[in-house]
């Protein structure tokens, strides 16, 4: 519980502007989904924290934006 609580209180960010970024547009409005610009939730910020420290972001956002399609 420690851990996550950890992650929550972190800053949510992106280190680039999505337009300086080689996405397709469907990956820069999920950056804005994980960012809390169209969704506010502790899972987005939560999942965003984790995947941003381990260095997977930019595989498992298309992951996460399918899922959240469903």
């Amino acid at each position: 519980m420690e851990l996550i609580q950890k992650v929550l209180d972190q800053p949510v960010a992106v280190s680039q502007p999505a337009s300086l970024r080689p996405y397709n547009s469907k990956l820069k409005v999920h950056d804005q989904i994980l960012c809390g610009k169209i969704m506010h939730s502790n899972f987005s910020k939560l999942a965003y924290s984790i995947m941003q420290s381990v260095g997977y972001v930019h595989d498992i956002r298309a992951v996460l934006f399918e899922y959240m399609l469903l």
